[in-house]
């Protein structure tokens, strides 16, 4: 008999080439065929739809498949599947399911399936009961990853039983924060870690103002209400504590510049915030800390009668002027501390200079002259950097009014708008020489006025 390709059956002749080729005997896996088998592999196609068993190689088990699917690749559900077999014997599927795993002690009775048949990657959840703390949990065996999974130990979960003394220490309800608790938190203390990381909202105990925070922060700083750690202030206006640490309690609230952005109910009185006032005495406006106005400082005009003057006349003619004028550009090279300007008109690109004697004399308690002068250049190299024009004049002029010195400052400023940086000098003296000398290739005027 001459064997075709397209035959149906087998030869079954070990010296048939073409039909061994067919068969499942040319397969690599001919060798796990079992001897229950009635056939041999030479007598059955690798393509047969009929099941047959075999014996795996690697791990010993039978296994009943269809030829074709072999052919195609498919092999041993117990060594790459979820396969498990019930042979008490099998050390190879005992190491696969979760009774070898160490939680395996921790199996609930009331599971349907015991451990032997549950293999640890299997993503099912399952119930436990924790060898230490005794709750019940559920949980899949593919992410029990250590020895321990219980998510009551973990602090994952709290129970709510009154009895379990273990989650109750754990809870908010185990700490005095549970008297300051407010009625309107979505859960109760006895919910709540103790070291949670949730906003909930307090009542403090002290000054009765509501504030949020975490259980955490309340239980590692006592507390720590915000309000008497002075960090707020409340808006009620009935309420007399926030009241006295603010600002509206002091005396000089009536001095309050309606520039300011803010009520002086909404800033404390220690506060470092610069704020806006108008002198009771001179009428002048000036910018301070509320800190230093706590601690006696009051009106630099009154103090500096001259400034005052000259700010006055300032703001009347130029709305924009500001005084005590502060850039971080503008550092002194021996102590890198800023210098601050008198006046200025930013808009305009100026800034004024008003000099007393301690710039060209020595006076008590000031530094030496030659020091003052190193300052003042410096001031006016940094200006000129910037692109800022300067004015600086003397102030005893403006003192005494030697000369018309706001004429002079308003024809002078109008000179110096739209125009390149520029420094310059009005007094009725030489007394600017030394500057002069020292500024250097700085571009600069020296105006005389005549008296």
């Amino acid at each position: 008999m001459s064997c075709l390709p397209t035959s149906k059956k087998l030869c079954g002749l070990s010296t048939c080439n073409l039909c061994f080729q067919r068969s499942f005997a040319s397969h690599p896996k001919a060798i796990c065929w079992s001897d229950k088998n009635e056939m041999t592999p030479m007598e059955v196609t690798k393509s047969s739809n009929k099941m047959y068993w075999f014996d795996c190689e690697t791990c010993g088990h039978e296994l009943y498949m269809i030829v074709k699917n072999v052919s195609n690749g498919q092999w041993c559900n117990y060594c790459k599947g979820s396969g498990l077999c019930e042979s008490d014997d099998c050390i190879f599927c005992f190491e696969k399911s979760f009774a070898s795993h160490p939680m395996a002690s921790c199996w609930s009775p009331d599971n349907k399936i015991n451990p032997r048949m549950v293999v640890r990657g299997s993503e099912k959840k399952y119930l436990f009961v924790c060898n230490d703390c005794d709750h019940i949990f559920t949980t899949a065996p593919s992410i029990i990853k250590n020895k321990k999974h219980c998510p009551y130990c973990s602090n994952q979960k709290m129970c709510e039983k009154k009895e379990c003394e273990s989650c109750f220490k754990k809870s908010c309800a185990s700490h005095n924060m549970n008297k300051a608790w407010l009625d309107t938190n979505d859960n109760t203390p006895r919910q709540v870690f103790l070291q949670s990381n949730k906003k909930i909202k307090f009542n403090c105990l002290l000054c009765k103002h509501v504030y949020e925070t975490t259980p955490s922060h309340y239980y590692n700083r006592n507390g720590s209400c915000p309000y008497c750690a002075n960090k707020y202030l409340c808006e009620e206006e009935s309420c007399r504590t926030c009241f006295e640490k603010s600002f509206a309690s002091h005396p000089k609230v009536d001095c309050w510049s309606p520039k300011n952005k803010i009520a002086p109910r909404d800033m404390f009185k220690g506060s470092e915030t610069k704020c806006i006032f108008d002198c009771d005495k001179c009428n002048s406006e000036f910018e301070s800390k509320l800190y230093n106005v706590l601690t006696g400082y009051w009106c630099p005009f009154c103090k500096n009668k001259t400034e005052g003057k000259m700010f006055r006349f300032l703001t009347e003619q130029y709305s924009e002027c500001k005084s005590q004028i502060r850039f971080d550009w503008c550092r002194f090279s021996k102590t890198n501390n800023i210098m601050p300007f008198d006046f200025g008109m930013l808009d305009k690109k100026i800034l004024i200079e008003l000099d007393g004697e301690q710039h060209f004399n020595q006076i008590s308690k000031w530094d030496a002259p030659e020091d003052v002068q190193k300052k003042d250049v410096e001031k006016m190299k940094c200006c000129m950097e910037q692109g800022y024009s300067m004015i600086r004049m003397y102030q005893v002029d403006v003192w005494k009014d030697t000369y018309d010195w706001k004429e002079m400052l308003n024809a002078t400023i109008l000179s110096l708008q739209n125009k390149d940086p520029c420094i310059v000098f009005i007094s009725t003296n030489d007394i600017y020489c030394k500057h002069i000398e020292q500024v250097g290739n700085s571009t600069y005027q020296y105006i005389h006025p005549i008296l």
